[in-house]
């Protein structure tokens, strides 16, 4: 039980990731990139 317990919660902690690394992109994408004056 505890190792199905673990790999359940480390499923959750890479979906986090992965939607931190989503909005940090938009984020760049929408206001940090432009205000450099690169274009997107």
């Amino acid at each position: 039980m505890e190792a199905s317990n673990t790999k359940k919660e480390g499923k959750d902690m890479s979906i986090w990731i992965i939607l931190a690394v989503i909005a940090l992109w938009v984020l760049l994408q929408a206001y940090i990139l432009p205000k450099m004056g690169i274009s997107t």
